[in-house]
């Protein structure tokens, strides 16, 4: 590995550990182009993901990362006590509020602009949504204009 493809792995790697929160994925994302599945290339001009998440996606997330805690935490804490009642109580207090905590985290986060790109229409002052028939003359427009393929 060229040393700038190796320092363009370890800050992908760094990244994708801290947002996935996992040493694999860690390893896996860093070193790979989630495109091509190839290595990453420090040449080839990143693609740039837009992301606009909803207040129900965020609560699913949460809800759904809690369930895997449930059963890890509820086997550990009934492993160590033997007593389901005790099991059920740690377990259910313990994640209720952590899933709460994790909304609220995820709603500050989403308030919060840095590191985040900017998106380049974002400039424009749209009042309302766009009807498909204005959102393929703006797609046609884009694609004159060379900025879609």
């Amino acid at each position: 590995m060229k040393r700038g493809k190796l320092t363009h792995f370890i800050g992908n790697y760094g990244k994708h550990f801290l947002i996935g929160d996992s040493l694999s994925w860690g390893l896996v994302l860093g070193c790979l182009d989630a495109d091509t599945n190839d290595l990453c290339d420090v040449n080839q001009p990143k693609k740039k993901k837009i992301s606009f998440e909803t207040h129900t996606r965020a609560w699913i997330k949460s809800i759904v990362w809690r369930l895997f805690g449930i059963v890890i935490l509820g086997a550990i804490s009934w492993i160590i006590t033997n007593s389901w009642r005790e099991m059920s109580l740690i377990t259910i207090l313990f994640h209720s509020i952590r899933v709460v905590l994790y909304y609220l985290h995820e709603r500050i986060w989403d308030r919060i602009h840095w590191g985040r790109s900017k998106h380049p229409l974002s400039i424009l002052p749209v009042k309302k949504a766009l009807t498909p028939e204005d959102l393929e003359l703006v797609q046609s427009q884009l694609q004159k204009l060379g900025y879609l393929e």
